[in-house]
Protein backbone atom coordinates (compact mmCIF):
# COMPACT_ATOMS: atom_id res chain seq x y z
CA UNK A 1 0.00 0.00 0.00
CA UNK A 2 1.20 3.10 -0.77
CA UNK A 3 0.13 6.51 -0.16
CA UNK A 4 -1.12 8.47 3.18
CA UNK A 5 -4.74 6.24 2.83
CA UNK A 6 -2.97 3.28 2.44
CA UNK A 7 -0.76 3.88 5.90
CA UNK A 8 -3.96 5.24 7.67
CA UNK A 9 -6.02 1.86 6.47
CA UNK A 10 -2.80 -0.40 7.65
CA UNK A 11 -2.73 1.42 11.30
CA UNK A 12 -6.77 1.33 11.44
CA UNK A 13 -6.85 -2.69 10.88
CA UNK A 14 -3.98 -2.82 13.43
CA UNK A 15 -5.82 -0.59 15.78
CA UNK A 16 -8.71 -2.97 15.17
CA UNK A 17 -7.29 -5.96 15.98
CA UNK A 18 -5.48 -4.24 18.98
CA UNK A 19 -9.32 -3.45 20.21
CA UNK A 20 -11.00 -6.66 20.09
CA UNK A 21 -7.55 -7.97 22.23
CA UNK A 22 -7.55 -5.47 24.24
CA UNK A 23 -11.59 -6.27 25.21
CA UNK A 24 -10.27 -10.14 25.58
CA UNK A 25 -7.87 -9.57 28.12
CA UNK A 26 -9.74 -6.95 29.54
CA UNK A 27 -12.57 -9.14 30.59
CA UNK A 28 -10.12 -12.11 31.32
CA UNK A 29 -8.48 -9.77 33.92
CA UNK A 30 -10.89 -7.64 35.63
CA UNK A 31 -13.05 -11.24 36.30
CA UNK A 32 -10.45 -12.58 37.68
CA UNK A 33 -9.49 -9.94 39.95
CA UNK A 34 -12.99 -10.08 41.15
CA UNK A 35 -12.82 -13.54 41.94
CA UNK A 36 -9.31 -12.82 43.91
CA UNK A 37 -10.85 -9.63 45.89
CA UNK A 38 -14.11 -12.02 46.53
CA UNK A 39 -11.86 -14.98 48.05
CA UNK A 40 -10.03 -12.35 50.20
CA UNK A 41 -13.16 -11.15 51.81
CA UNK A 42 -14.24 -14.20 52.51
CA UNK A 43 -11.27 -15.05 54.55
CA UNK A 44 -10.50 -11.82 56.06
CA UNK A 45 -14.68 -12.20 57.11
CA UNK A 46 -13.80 -15.97 58.10
CA UNK A 47 -10.40 -14.94 60.36
CA UNK A 48 -12.73 -12.26 62.14
CA UNK A 49 -15.39 -14.62 63.15
CA UNK A 50 -12.63 -16.86 64.50
CA UNK A 51 -10.60 -13.82 66.22
CA UNK A 52 -13.88 -12.74 68.13
CA UNK A 53 -14.95 -16.12 68.86
CA UNK A 54 -11.98 -16.66 71.36
CA UNK A 55 -12.16 -13.54 73.29
CA UNK A 56 -14.34 -13.34 76.14
CA UNK A 57 -17.22 -10.63 75.97
CA UNK A 58 -17.14 -9.44 79.18
CA UNK A 59 -13.31 -8.64 78.42
CA UNK A 60 -12.73 -5.12 77.11
CA UNK A 61 -10.44 -6.92 75.13
CA UNK A 62 -7.31 -5.42 75.64
CA UNK A 63 -4.09 -7.15 76.17
CA UNK A 64 -2.63 -8.15 79.69
CA UNK A 65 0.14 -6.07 80.33
CA UNK A 66 3.95 -7.55 79.83
CA UNK A 67 6.04 -8.86 82.32
CA UNK A 68 9.88 -8.19 82.13
CA UNK A 69 11.56 -11.64 82.64
CA UNK A 70 13.56 -11.89 85.64
CA UNK A 71 16.66 -14.00 85.28
CA UNK A 72 17.53 -14.14 88.91
CA UNK A 73 13.78 -14.49 89.78
CA UNK A 74 13.57 -18.38 91.06
CA UNK A 75 10.79 -20.08 88.71
CA UNK A 76 7.52 -20.61 89.32
CA UNK A 77 6.03 -24.17 90.01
Amino acid sequence: MHGKSGCFAMQKSRFRNAKSKLLFFKEIIFTKSRLLLSLLLKLLEKSRKTRNSTQHPHKNNTPAPHKPFNAYAPPFK
